[in-house]
């Protein structure tokens, strides 16, 4: 590179360019943001993206040293490429994550090089990794029938797109699309059949959408999907109401009502804010009963879904830290000799704000990425609440929920590990049930955890086994003590003509891996048998009661004279 004319005393530095002002131009090409660093990895120069990227101005970047803005597991990564920089001279597109004040990361691709004439400075430029590049790499992320995004990665897409098109020429615009009387038509058709109709939905509603495809399957009958704001989805509509048309044996189809979000209010939100508010959104779309009241709504700008989803969270946290919520129990019973071996402890809210229910407030917690919370929350009370039992008391067992989510989260794992090590009285009454285990995507780091919990002495129990294709992975790669196999599985096996030897054959695969298996969503005579005949170990459903806040209720079970008929017929 030519040198660069020196300034003369007293002269103005800036009023030729320097080879740094050079740089950073070219820089600013490819990347957001550019860096100079000295042999240390001290930032001595900063310009661009800089707070959106690590939450800091470049002036406050200036004497940091970037390995302390890089996530941990790339510090050793950014090291070696420093080195091997000052011996090629540059590194190309290398990726790492910085960490933003705020604690979250930021993917990005860093290229520099290392100039000859000034040996003891590195210059840098960062780039940003798309979402849409981090999906077409991760294709777990995908839903397996309709080949949509899966909602968290939607979700990041779209926020990517709602806040870069926020103000241009060509905005984006987010809409909810529900199909009436889906579920009229889909019970009609095969599973084949339902499957190949919500895969040509799919297909369609993929079409309409920017980049490639951003859309997702937010429940039955209901997708989202990210569009030109000037586009017309009146084309979508009629050949939705074709295909549904065609499927349906009456030959009515589905209705279409549409709701659409702005990316108006987002211009002053970084993309976790709107991402969180387009979690909000899927949510609340999702998990609403009365749909047509949910699509008006939700027909907000994102700014205002980011206040309320904000609201929302800080409603979570309230109850979580001040443990504004009960525990409520359920027997899983021995299925021999009705036995109680253990109780599932769940988690109850208050009833406020119109919206008490469990399930909601849990699916909200998983879709924002606070899950970890609560599970740490329920750990505590529920070790508190063994605590408070008579000490000669040593029988009764209890199953916590730990979201796959948490298992993935260091701020659960560790926490809970030294909980566990100050409490150590509590191995043999104290189980972990692993839920929602689609969302491990690193099995064999999900499997450490385990290990390292049933070295503690404490069972892990892995739920929902059956609900998926991928269940089978999960039990090859986990080592867990027992398994929950699905409620709705159990119940399409009692159905179906081949079901009792699926079922069979599934609990002697768990047995010859010893294995136990807990047949959930037990709540009839009849279903007892079937899952006894199939050969579970264990049964869980209203049939022994439903979840209750007092064990008494337990004491004697409902229908305990079911097995004593049966061990006097064996």
């Amino acid at each position: 590179m030519t040198r660069t004319p020196q300034a003369s005393p007293g002269s103005d530095r800036r009023a030729a360019p320097s080879e740094r002002d050079i740089f950073a131009g070219l820089a600013f090409c490819w990347g957001d943001m550019v860096l100079t660093l000295d042999r240390g990895l001290t930032i001595r120069f900063a310009r661009g993206a800089t707070r959106h990227y690590t939450g800091l101005d470049p002036d406050a970047l200036e004497g940091r040293v970037l390995s302390d803005l890089v996530a941990e597991e790339d510090a050793p990564l950014l090291a070696d490429l420093f080195e091997a920089s000052h011996r090629a001279g540059r590194v190309q597109r290398e990726p790492v994550h910085l960490i933003k004040d705020s604690g979250s990361q930021v993917p990005v691709r860093l290229s520099g090089y290392a100039s000859p004439e000034a040996p003891d400075a590195f210059y840098m430029a960062l780039r940003r990794i798309s979402a849409q590049e981090t999906l077409a790499r991760d294709g777990y992320r995908r839903d397996r029938i309709s080949g949509l995004l899966e909602a968290d990665a939607f979700a990041a897409v779209a926020a990517e797109q709602l806040r870069e098109s926020a103000g241009t020429d060509a905005p984006v615009t987010v809409s909810l699309v529900e199909l009436p009387g889906f579920d009229r038509v889909t019970a009609c058709l095969s599973p084949a059949r339902r499957a190949a109709l919500i895969r040509h939905i799919a297909d369609t509603i993929r079409e309409h959408a920017i980049a490639g495809g951003v859309a997702t399957q937010v429940s039955e009958g209901r997708f989202s999907l990210v569009h030109a704001a000037d586009s017309d989805l009146a084309d979508l509509e009629s050949q939705v109401a074709e295909l549904t048309r065609r499927a349906d044996p009456a030959g009515r189809g589905t209705g279409f009502r549409q709701a659409s979000v702005s990316a108006a209010g987002s211009t002053d939100l970084d993309e976790a804010e709107v991402a969180r508010g387009v979690k909000y959104m899927l949510n609340h779309f999702g998990h609403g009963d009365n749909s047509a009241l949910q699509l008006s709504d939700l027909a907000n700008n994102m700014g205002e879904l980011v206040d309320r989803a904000v609201r929302e969270v800080g409603d979570f946290k309230r109850i979580v830290s001040g443990t504004e919520f009960h525990l409520a129990f359920q027997p899983i019973v021995n299925a021999t000799t009705g036995r109680v071996h253990h109780y599932e402890a769940l988690c109850r809210f208050p009833r406020s704000g119109g919206d008490p229910a469990p399930g909601r407030r849990i699916a909200f917690a998983e879709e924002t990425g606070m899950i970890h919370e609560l599970d740490l929350a329920m750990v505590r009370e529920v070790i508190a609440w063994l605590a408070a039992r008579p000490r000669h008391d040593t029988a009764t067992r209890v199953a916590v929920n730990v979201s796959g989510h948490s298992v993935e989260t260091a701020a659960y794992t560790d926490h809970l590990l030294a909980l566990l090590d100050e409490a150590p009285w509590t191995r043999d009454r104290l189980l972990f049930e692993i839920t929602e285990s689609a969302r491990m995507g690193d099995l064999r780091a999900a499997n450490r955890f385990l290990r390292a919990l049933r070295e503690r002495g404490y069972r892990v129990c892995l739920d929902d086994l059956g609900a998926g294709a991928a269940s089978f992975r999960y039990l090859s790669a986990l080592e867990v003590d027992m398994v929950k196999i699905d409620g709705t599985a159990i119940r399409y096996a009692r159905q179906a003509a081949k079901g009792r030897a699926f079922l069979s054959a599934l609990t002697e695969l768990c047995h010859r891996l010893g294995t136990a298996t807990v047949a959930e969503m037990v709540d009839d005579a009849e279903g007892l048998r079937f899952v006894r005949d199939c050969g579970v170990t264990y049964v869980q459903g209203y049939l022994f009661g439903q979840p209750s806040a007092s064990l008494r209720d337990f004491s004697p079970l409902q229908n305990v004279t079911l097995f004593q008929r049966y061990c006097e017929m064996a």
